[in-house]
């Protein structure tokens, strides 16, 4: 373009934030963020420019040095100026990088922003909800203590206008994944004060769910149904089809089961799964991963075994299954000395005719069968998950071993 203006910009720099943080060329997953702030410091620089030529033919008029020709030509136009738009689609990018270093950057640009509206006075700089919540959203990705703090500190002391509903959803996440053992309280004291302070207008079903979600991580799953059941509740009181609980919803529970110490964990963990059910909430992918893995962090008495069997008959019945699938089920094997081998040595097979053999398929059937049976299937005692065919883990998310795997 021969003159671009500050829309054209603008849309160039929403490209970027949409590709953030897919690495460009090559390089940093930072690339495109990158990319979007030089694009806003030549945003920057050209507005400079413009302004100052438009000063000086003024001036010059003012002067009466402008012959005829300049004075019919009028004054240079000032085609580019950054504005809050620009700056919340850079701080946009950043923000979907989802680390530490990107979210301070994030908070850095913003304060940057805020300085330049209070020494011009320009409307046009003023920072809006959407910044703010940008930056949020920024620290709700992080995880830790810190992150948690941060976005707290933002929503309680930093925020010029009063934060909706998306801003506390944020803040929520954070407090869900900070890790800390007071996350489910701290979560659930932020929740009561939406409800609080909007008479539930703030409040979603997503804002419940973030909070059974804080109290299901730190291994209380009574707390998560709690609130569960007021979210039932609150959909049967309002028909707000927000807080109809979905299959996360529920997910979220049978999760906080898996963690917990109870000794009867996978009864109840299988009644809410039941309930689910009778609510006309279908199971997804995650609800049967979270199902496995309960029974597999309990005592497997027979009637355990039978539920583990039923549901990744159900999984494959419905074309459920997935790398974290098997590896679900063959924890379940590895963690308890099952007499039926044929049933491990089965799944896996069903692994490999799917192209789901992970790192952690691989290292968890070799833990769950003994050393013969694992050598007639493999054909070895030393081979490693690089030896076996790419038709195996064609499928297999790559090849580290995540978190519901190991």
């Amino acid at each position: 373009m021969e003159a671009p203006d500050t829309v054209a910009y603008n849309s160039v720099l929403n490209v970027f934030a949409k590709l953030s943080p897919v690495p460009l060329e090559g390089s940093s997953r930072f690339s495109a963020a990158l990319q979007a702030q030089r694009l806003l410091q030549e945003m920057e620089q050209l507005y400079a420019e413009q302004k100052l030529a438009n000063q000086k033919w003024y001036d010059a008029l003012t002067e009466g040095s402008l012959d005829d020709e300049d004075i019919s030509k009028g004054p240079p136009a000032v085609l580019v100026k950054p504005n809050s738009r620009s700056y919340c689609t850079v701080i946009d990018a950043y923000a979907r990088i989802g680390n530490q270093v990107a979210a301070e950057k994030t908070e850095q640009l913003l304060h940057e922003l805020q300085k330049k509206y209070e020494r011009t006075g320009d409307e046009a700089l003023r920072p809006n909800l959407i910044a703010y919540n940008i930056v949020l959203a920024a620290w709700s990705k992080v995880g830790g203590a810190e992150a948690a703090d941060r976005c707290v500190t933002l929503l309680k002391e930093g925020m010029p206008m009063a934060p909706d509903t998306i801003s506390y959803n944020s803040v929520l996440h954070a407090i869900a994944l900070s890790g800390e053992p007071q996350a489910g309280h701290r979560a659930e004291e932020l929740l009561r004060e939406m409800i609080d302070k909007s008479n539930h207008t703030l409040v979603n079903g997503r804002s419940y769910t973030t909070c059974m979600d804080a109290w299901s991580k730190t291994g209380r799953p009574d707390k998560a149904m709690a609130l569960l059941r007021e979210m039932k509740d609150d959909y049967m009181r309002t028909n707000d089809a927000s807080f109809q609980p979905n299959c996360v919803s529920y997910a979220t529970v049978i999760h906080g089961y898996a963690l917990s110490k109870d000794a009867d964990k996978v009864q109840k963990a299988y009644r809410v799964f039941l309930e689910m059910l009778d609510d006309c909430v279908r199971p997804n992918r995650i609800t049967y991963i979270n199902l496995l893995n309960c029974c597999a962090a309990s005592d497997m008495n027979l009637e355990a075994i039978q539920l583990v069997k039923q549901l990744y008959r159900e999984v494959l019945d419905s074309n459920k299954a997935d790398h974290r699938t098997f590896g679900a089920v063959l924890k379940a094997c590895m963690h308890h000395c099952w007499e039926d081998k044929d049933f491990a040595v089965a799944v896996f097979q069903d692994a490999c005719k799917g192209g789901f053999v992970s790192q952690g398929v691989f290292w968890q059937f070799k833990q769950a069968v003994p050393s013969e049976i694992f050598r007639k299937v493999l054909g070895g005692t030393d081979i490693t998950h690089s030896d076996v065919p790419k038709e195996w883990t064609r499928n297999s998310g790559g090849n580290r071993m995540t978190t519901e795997e190991h």
